[in-house]
């Protein structure tokens, strides 16, 4: 598959998640609040390839980022293989990108790429001002260990530690 059908394969995700969503706020108790997802649909609508730059995708569903993330890896590494996740945890979300396998990438690239779906915005840490849209990792493994990826986030240096990464 090229590279414009896996992002409008990606597009087409949050065009309809996004109308689901408008849907149920309308028929809800609050229909002003399908406001804050007809901004998200027009700003998706208007997307006419991968972003360029964070700013263009702020604020839209980590959902429809991961998706958008998936297919753009998987459109520069043609024959690579992604799990891409989203995760929700209190005050925010992440993307979650691991290389499963596949030919050797540019792990630079790779981190480039998926700078693009995370903004820090105007965060200011003098202040402790964090105005932070989402996270993004991405997980280079270095090897499979017990079926569990063990390697490094190529992220800002960023170690993840635990039951699956060392």
């Amino acid at each position: 598959m090229n590279q414009n059908k896996k992002f409008e394969k990606a597009k087409a995700f949050g065009v309809k998640f996004l109308e689901k969503r408008i849907q149920k706020w309308l028929k809800s108790s609050a229909p002003h609040n399908a406001e804050y997802y007809q901004k998200d649909l027009a700003k998706l609508n208007a997307l006419q390839g991968f972003p360029e730059n964070s700013g263009v995708i702020r604020g839209l569903d980590v959902r429809i980022k991961a998706k958008l993330l998936k297919a753009h890896l998987e459109s520069e590494f043609p024959n690579s293989v992604w799990s891409v996740r989203s995760e929700f945890f209190s005050m925010g979300s992440a993307v979650d990108a691991i290389f499963k396998g596949g030919a050797p990438i540019d792990e630079a690239k790779a981190q480039r790429i998926g700078d693009l779906y995370q903004d820090d915005g105007q965060s200011d840490m003098m202040t402790d001002y964090f105005d932070q849209d989402n996270f993004v990792h991405v997980l280079i493994p270095a090897k499979v260990a017990n079926g569990a990826p063990v390697g490094r986030v190529a992220n800002s240096n960023i170690l993840m530690l635990g039951a699956k990464y060392q």
